[in-house]
């Protein structure tokens, strides 16, 4: 069983449409659509913006359903000058930019889990590979990278630079790093696929409603790739 989740309709919309011998099952009022694609069998839900309605889709999916992998697919500003608008980044980890326990000595980004300090949420190195060679055959530039996570819509310059200071950070979002930190605690692989929304050049840009079902597209045939 494969799990994939994504924060908005659009983004799941094409996978469910793929799916065979659909059934959808509501479980803590959030919807999951299970069956198979190509070879796979699949659980495909959409979480919902931000990182608490993250977690507990995924954790939701952990528990019910008992995925072998989550993979997180959306879309991600670009904070670095390698990934350009319609790129797809593959996260090499996570980092919750916005969680800062630093007032107490503890490092900036730092989350305990089972009573250790982690800052970079690790993400499974074998689906990592398995989504780059997926988009090499899809015919798409896809790029690891550090992905950073937080309850903020990131566009102001100073922001991004804080980041990517503090964190090395090349992409960032709202949603991977908790579904890293819930995967992580549960002991199931994850991994987080994201098409880049704007370029860190500021003249190079692209109308939303146009560029969303084209990233919407790129990380479709990635994913298909891979099931298939």
């Amino acid at each position: 069983m494969i799990g994939i989740l994504g924060a908005m309709q659009a983004e799941v919309d094409r996978l469910i449409g793929e799916i065979q011998d659909l059934e959808r099952r509501t479980v803590c009022g959030q919807i999951f659509c299970c069956g198979k694609i190509g070879r796979s069998e699949v659980v495909v839900a959409k979480c919902g913006v931000g990182k608490v309605n993250a977690a507990i889709c995924a954790q939701t999916m952990i528990l019910t359903f008992h995925p072998e992998v989550i993979i997180n697919t959306g879309v991600a500003g670009s904070l670095s000058p390698k990934l350009d608008i319609l790129d797809v980044a593959v996260a090499t980890d996570a980092v919750q930019h916005d969680y800062d326990t630093s007032a107490i000595g503890e490092p900036n980004g730092a989350l305990s889990i089972r009573g250790e300090l982690v800052t970079y949420l690790p993400c499974d190195a074998a689906w990592r590979e398995r989504l780059l060679a997926a988009a090499r055959r899809a015919g798409v530039k896809g790029v690891p990278a550090r992905i950073a996570s937080g309850d903020q819509f990131i566009s102001r310059r100073e922001d991004k630079r804080r980041i990517v200071e503090t964190f090395g950070a090349e992409v960032c979002e709202m949603e991977g790093a908790s579904i890293a930190q819930t995967c992580c605690i549960a002991g199931v692989p994850c991994a987080i696929l994201r098409a880049i929304s704007d370029s860190t050049d500021d003249n190079h840009s692209m109308e939303f409603e146009t560029f969303l079902p084209r990233a919407v597209e790129n990380s479709y045939r990635i994913l298909m790739a891979v099931l298939q």
